[in-house]
C-alpha cells in the first residue's frame, strides 16, 4: 500500500472515530450519569464530567484494538517495561512539563502584551482557561473519585494515546520515511487534542503541549522502539498538569 492510502486510511478511521463517537460523548454521559447515586453529593456537573472521562477513556482502548488488526501493527512488541527505562521516563516527563510551562507562560506574557483588551494580564485567570475541556473533566474526577480511580484511569488514557500515536502511527507508517511517519504522528496527535476543546484559547494550551510531547515522544519512539518511558513520561506529565 502507497503512503498515500496508508495516512488516508489512518486519517479516516481517526476521523470516523473522533467525529462519530468522542464528540456524541456529551449525549452518551448524561444517561450515566442519571444512573450514579454520587449526583446528590457532588453535583450533575462533576459527576457528569468524571462518567464522559470514563466512556472516553474506554472508547479510546476499544478504538486501539480495532487499529491493531486493520494496521497489523503489534504495539505489545514496543513494550519493555524495564524499571530503569521507566525511571528515566518519569524524568523525561518532569523535564517536559518544566518546559511545555515554560512555553505556555511565553505565550501568555506575549498574548496579553500584543492585545490586552482581548486577553486576561492575571495568571489565574490564564489558568481557568486552561482547565476547560478535557482537562476539566480530569480536574473533577481529582475532587470526586478514589485517588485509585484517578490514576488508573490517567494511566489506562495516555498509555492507549501513546500506544496509537507513537507504536501503531510510526511503526505502520515507517517503511515510507520516518520523517512522514514523526510527522503524522505529532500532527494527528495534535489535531486530537484540540477538536474538542470549546475554544481556541482554551485549545492552545493543549496544542502547545501536544506540539511539544508528539515531537520528542515520537523521536525518542523512532531512535528506541520502546514506548514503556513514553508512557511513563506522559503520565507524570498529566498528573503534574491535573494536579
Amino acid at each position: 500500500m502507497t503512503a498515500f492510502w496508508q495516512v488516508s486510511l489512518l486519517s479516516a478511521f481517526i476521523g470516523a472515530y473522533n467525529g462519530a463517537f468522542v464528540g456524541r460523548i456529551g449525549r452518551i454521559a448524561p444517561f450515566v450519569t442519571r444512573h450514579v447515586p454520587l449526583v446528590d453529593r457532588f453535583g450533575w456537573t462533576a459527576v457528569n464530567d468524571v462518567a464522559r472521562l470514563t466512556i472516553a477513556t474506554v472508547s479510546q482502548l476499544l478504538f486501539l484494538l480495532v487499529l491493531i488488526p486493520v494496521t497489523g501493527i503489534n504495539p505489545l512488541a514496543s513494550l519493555s517495561w524495564h524499571p530503569a527505562v521507566i525511571a528515566a521516563g518519569a524524568l523525561l516527563g518532569v523535564a517536559e512539563m518544566g518546559f511545555t510551562s515554560f512555553m505556555a507562560h511565553v505565550l501568555m506574557r506575549a498574548m496579553t502584551s500584543l492585545a490586552p483588551a482581548r486577553f486576561p494580564a492575571a495568571v489565574d485567570d490564564w489558568l481557568v482557561v486552561a482547565r476547560g475541556g478535557w482537562m476539566r473533566y480530569f480536574t473533577h474526577a481529582v475532587r470526586i473519585t478514589p485517588r485509585w480511580f484517578l490514576l488508573s484511569t490517567t494511566l489506562l488514557y495516555v498509555a492507549v494515546e501513546e500506544i496509537i500515536f507513537r507504536a501503531v502511527i510510526i511503526t505502520y507508517l515507517l517503511p515510507h520515511g520516518s520523517a512522514l511517519a514523526l510527522l503524522y504522528s505529532m500532527l494527528a496527535f495534535t489535531v486530537v487534542q484540540v477538536l474538542h476543546t470549546p475554544s481556541w484559547k482554551t485549545g492552545m494550551f493543549p496544542a502547545v503541549g501536544a506540539i511539544a510531547v508528539g515531537g520528542v515522544h515520537g523521536w525518542l519512539f523512532l531512535v528506541t522502539g520502546d514506548v514503556t518511558p513514553l508512557i511513563a513520561a506522559h503520565f507524570i506529565f498529566f498528573l503534574a498538569a491535573v494536579l
